[in-house]
């Protein structure tokens, strides 16, 4: 049997404040499946920043392959693409995922993310923005396009241009 959903016929109790303002409610109704990432950057005092995301899509044609994805407009990583524009997306494989993990436990303005979480800083060929070299994909990327997901979202939305590609 399919359950037929709305926000008009669902009573939906937040578990802490603004959970529906900061999420939609279909996130707690569906399980999208997304390939889990690790956006890196660095912070405005040139220390290490990550940020495990699986909100991404992926596409391109013969102009170019993007990235494009949503963080909230308080976070590091979105101040620093923003200053920036560079930025890499890095792949983790099953064996890497638990320390990705704790870059979410493992941050603050004073604190290497990457190194902090038990992994390894490379730098990039292209952009300005570290890698994680355990990660069997990083794509280096450039800020194409930006703007809110809508007035008065806290999610912004991105838009970056592969610029280079390591792979293992």
């Amino acid at each position: 049997m399919k359950y037929e959903l709305d926000s008009n016929t669902m009573n939906f109790e937040e578990k802490w404040a603004r959970q529906f303002k900061v999420f939609s409610w279909v996130e707690y109704v569906s399980a999208i499946p997304q390939a889990i990432s690790v956006i890196t950057t660095w912070k405005e005092n040139r220390l290490p920043n990550a940020c495990l995301q699986a909100w991404t899509m992926y596409t391109g044609d013969a102009g170019g392959y993007y990235v494009i994805f949503s963080i909230m407009n308080d976070t590091h990583t979105c101040k620093n693409i923003l200053r920036d524009r560079d930025f890499v997306v890095n792949f983790p494989g099953m064996g890497e995922f638990d320390r990705c993990y704790q870059t979410i436990k493992n941050n603050g303005d004073e604190i290497d993310e990457i190194t902090a979480s038990g992994l390894t800083i490379e730098p990039s060929q292209v952009v300005n923005a570290p890698r994680i070299k355990e990660c069997f994909l990083n794509l280096e990327c450039r800020l194409e396009w930006h703007r809110p997901l809508h007035d008065g979202s806290y999610w912004h939305l991105f838009a970056g241009k592969v610029i280079h590609v390591g792979i293992e």
